[in-house]
């Protein structure tokens, strides 16, 4: 064992320090050199945000979106070298064009003249790609050659593990490969090929930020396959108050790239200094490399000096992305909502700006609780690996590049992540944004109030009967009233027939008591009669409370006659609700009376009902039949009661309507998207929108709609009092937060109920259906299916299962670059030996049957669970349902 180490370590030091003699001058071309690569040991194929290092990775002009120009000179006399180049941002990524120019003496390289055109991008948010094409002609002394070629590169950003606010630690690192010298070598000295074909790795990180001092380190390796180079490289950066650098490197390697000179190991050492003209930074190097190339006598020459210039044009964009959060398109801070699926304020209406002098990459809205915990976020780009394959990487490779979309607004209806709606409180929201240079924005925070509760009323009477006659006896009637403060309030009085008579609007600010003279909106006597006081309440977040005094009596005669009912219609279909109608009648005299008549004529006066008394009647109803005991026809109906006295008078109440209706409300509803909706959260059909038409002349009074699960369990619950929204969301979350099932179609029930007792109970509507969920989890990306089935005891597909692997097949074609693992799994039922041989056959089938749907048999493993897994109780049917599924695990290659 020793002996191999010994062995290998010997071959190690071969190969760093044997030369293969290589003309003088070509190491420039093998290692690459730029304005800020000299002073570092020509590092830099890990990024270091220059646009001369092109030359070392095309990839790394990917990273500024700047037209940039940089030049540089070096001599070693008598031999001198030098490039020049311009980078500038397209709509599609960034060229770059560049010359490079070296001369050494003969019998060196002699003259070598290259041109450089390039194109680089960000092809996702980590991953940068560029190339180069060259044309290369290097002059000898008695011969020439020609070389064209191609290098090819890419940088990975590694992403920070550490706060930004860590001083000392890794940040913004970078990872760099380039394949070079791809094509025809010019070899004028067979020895010498140029560009030198092989492979260079980079990495560059900055690992110290002290606010006036700042430290980067990049570290390169390179390895030719002709000729046989290979070289290693450190360079460090020491930027001091943002405008001086300070740089040094070394390098060790063969064929004179470093190595042991006079026991030395070879180094360059740098400096620059940056400074801002109006708009435009520029920056001059300097570099000092002490190695001496010999002269054509054989004798050493000079060590090499360089000076070089870059220059960006516009400044970068420090500046963080402006966000900007409104209600509804208003500049106000603060917002009531009230989400009770009552159509009156349900949900909020957030508009969403975001300006930058950059293309936005992300943004996010969250929602957080008074505790600033975030109970609702909504993500601009989904945060999952990107299946970055060969053809979506040609796409992005073309494609121009784009700001994510930002909505126009978010409409937030009171549910947190989980589904179920948020306690009443204060509630903020917060925009967050990223440009495409990594500058953070976060927008003011605006508040929300969740309330639930209706404005409190409470109403108080005297006297129900009144006389505004100017005899000094309950000539005004005084209403009291106790109404919620900060909220909004109106009255209205109305006779009889539902007539407007005379209204109050307080806003916020309501009497504590009402006087009423009898007198009408136009300051008119009005007639004898029955009127109702009725007050309607607001409050900010929408929520309403309607309170009446009911069959208040005006009466200015000797003789007066009122009735009052219980309810204003009747549905006389025998369900015991709203079966009949309470006429409760009042007289302002009983002395006297001979007769009682009371009345129940149709729309054309027709009378369908008479009952006659002698005295007062105690319990007067009516059940809708008419003098035959024969049920009447729905429609409205007028009650009449009138009173004979002995003296003669023959006082009669007013006409009171009442509603005869046994018809229960009808509903439809339309699902948007009307096709199957995957809540997913990626971005498409993750909400569905349910929208109801409901229709019932006597208005709803309440409302359930229940949508069940595939085992016939209420799954989620809306309901509320008063008419159902005309349209409202779900996002596929149970009300405790259970998503819902892929493949799967759930029924939806609705039960709805009318002022008058009409009742529609558990009326079937349109199930909802539930596309392939792609589920982010722990593990990765899951697909879960619990319904593919299999035929009992068996690994044979049924029919039904094959159309849902159709669509699975389908979603996995989107997944090219994931393995996938096929878990098979049962219930309890049976013992372990069953069950795990049955679980691994199941995924077999389901791998075999994807094959013939294009999906790759090596992307694909199979394995088996048995009931190991169960994700559901076993001890009920339903929970067996659940745990007999197959699952689908896609991990990254």
């Amino acid at each position: 064992m020793k002996n191999r180490f010994w062995v290998a370590l010997i071959m190690i030091f071969i190969t760093f320090t044997v030369s293969y003699a290589i003309d003088n001058g070509s190491q420039w071309i093998y290692t690459g050199f730029s304005p800020s690569s000299s002073g570092m040991a020509f590092t830099g194929v890990g990024g270091t945000g220059y646009a001369g290092d092109f030359f070392l990775n095309p990839a790394n002009a990917a990273f500024d979106k700047r037209f940039r120009i940089f030049g540089q000179y070096g001599i070693a006399t008598p031999n001198f070298l030098g490039n020049v180049g311009v980078s500038f941002p397209l709509e599609f990524g960034m060229l770059t064009a560049a010359l490079q120019s070296i001369y050494f003496q003969p019998p060196s390289v002699n003259s070598v003249m290259a041109i450089h055109v390039g194109f680089a991008k960000m092809i996702i948010d980590d991953f940068a790609f560029g190339f180069n094409v060259h044309l290369l002609n290097q002059a000898g002394t008695n011969a020439g050659d020609l070389a064209i070629g191609l290098d090819v590169g890419m940088v990975f950003e590694i992403k920070d593990r550490l706060p930004e606010a860590a001083a000392l630690g890794f940040h913004n690192s970078k990872v760099g490969f380039a394949l070079i010298g791809l094509g025809k070598a010019a070899a004028v000295n067979p020895s010498t090929p140029m560009p030198g074909l092989g492979l260079r790795l980079g990495i560059h990180t900055d690992f110290l930020d002290a606010g006036w001092l700042k430290t980067a380190l990049s570290f390169d390796t390179t390895f030719h396959l002709a000729p046989m180079n290979i070289f290693a490289n450190l360079g460090l950066k020491f930027t001091i108050a943002e405008h001086f650098n300070i740089m040094g490197g070394l390098y060790f390697g063969n064929n004179g790239i470093g190595g042991t000179i006079y026991g030395n190991l070879f180094y360059t050492l740098g400096a620059s200094f940056k400074f801002q003209f109006n708009e435009t930074p520029v920056e001059f190097f300097y570099s000092y490399n002490p190695y001496q190339y010999s002269t054509n006598s054989g004798a050493p020459g000079a060590a090499a000096h360089f000076i070089g210039v870059e220059i960006a044009f516009g400044l970068p964009d420090t500046e963080s992305p402006k966000n900007v959060i409104a209600f509804d398109k208003t500049n106000a801070s603060l917002l009531y909502f009230s989400p009770n699926f009552d159509g009156a304020q349900d949900n909020i209406k957030l508009t969403m700006k975001i300006d930058d002098l950059s293309l936005i990459d992300d943004w996010k809205l969250r929602i957080l609780d008074s505790n600033k915990q975030t109970v609702k976020t909504v993500k601009g780009v989904e945060a999952r690996d990107v299946t970055l394959d060969l053809a979506l990487f040609w796409q992005k490779l073309w494609e121009k590049k784009e700001s994510v979309k930002v909505p126009e607004g978010y409409v937030w209806d009171g549910t947190t992540d989980n589904g179920s709606i948020v306690e009443e409180g204060t509630y903020l929201v917060l925009l967050e944004s990223m440009d495409e240079l990594k500058n953070k924005g976060v927008s003011t925070t605006n508040k929300m109030i969740v309330d639930l509760t209706p404005p409190p009323a409470v109403l108080g009477i005297s006297d129900n009967l009144f006389s505004p006659n100017s005899d000094g006896n309950k000539d005004t009637l005084v209403i009291t009233q106790e109404l919620g403060a900060n909220d909004f309030w109106k009255a209205e009085l109305r006779n009889v027939n539902g007539l407007l008579v005379k209204e109050w609007n307080w806003g916020m600010n309501p009497p504590k008591e009402i006087v009423w003279d009898g007198k009408d909106a136009k300051n008119a006597a009005s007639p004898d009669g029955s009127y109702d006081y009725i007050v309607f309440g607001k409050d900010l977040a929408g929520n309403k409370t309607i309170m009446a005094i009911k069959n208040i009596n005006l009466s200015t005669a000797n003789y007066s006659v009122f009735i009052a009912l219980d309810k204003p219609g009747i549905s006389p279909n025998n369900d015991g609700n709203s079966d009949s109608v309470k006429i409760t009648p009042t007289f302002s005299e009983t002395a006297g009376i001979k007769k009682i008549t009371f009345t129940v004529t149709d729309d054309k006066g027709n009378t369908v009902r008479k009952m006659e008394f002698t005295a007062p009647p105690v319990n007067l109803t009516w059940d809708g039949k008419d003098d035959k005991g024969m049920n009447v026809p729905d429609g409205k109906y007028y009650f009449v009661l009138d009173a004979e006295y002995a003296n003669g008078n023959n006082p009669k109440s007013e006409k009171h309507p009442v509603i005869v209706d046994t018809v229960p409300p009808t509903v439809a509803a339309q699902y948007d998207p009307p096709s199957p909706f995957s809540p997913d959260q990626d971005g498409d059909k993750d909400i569905i929108k349910i929208k109801l038409t409901v229709d019932d002349p006597q208005g709803v009074k309440k409302w359930k709609m229940v949508i069940y699960d595939p085992d016939n369990r209420p799954f989620k619950t809306f309901a509320g009092d008063g008419p159902p929204a005309p349209e409202f969301s779900w996002d596929g979350r149970s009300d405790n937060g259970e998503l819902v099932e892929s493949a799967q179609d759930y029924k939806v029930k609705i039960t709805l109920e009318d002022n008058i007792g009409n009742k529609i109970t558990d009326k079937e509507l349109p199930p909802m259906s539930v596309d392939i969920l792609v589920e982010m989890t722990p593990e990765g990306l899951k697909i879960r299916v619990s319904s593919i089935e299999f035929e009992t005891g068996k690994a044979a597909l049924t029919k039904n299962a094959k159309l849902i692997l159709d669509r699975v097949a389908e979603i996995l074609k989107k997944y090219s670059s994931y393995h996938i693992q096929i878990q098979g799994h049962t219930d309890n039922t049976g013992t372990y030996e069953i069950n795990k041989p049955l679980s691994e056959a199941r995924a077999e089938a389901v791998k075999k049957y994807l094959v013939t749907k294009g999906i790759a048999a090596d992307r694909m493993t199979t394995v088996g669970f048995a009931d190991t897994k169960p994700v559901a109780d076993n001890g009920t049917p339903e929970g067996k349902r659940k745990n007999r599924r197959v699952e689908f695990i896609l991990i990254k290659k």
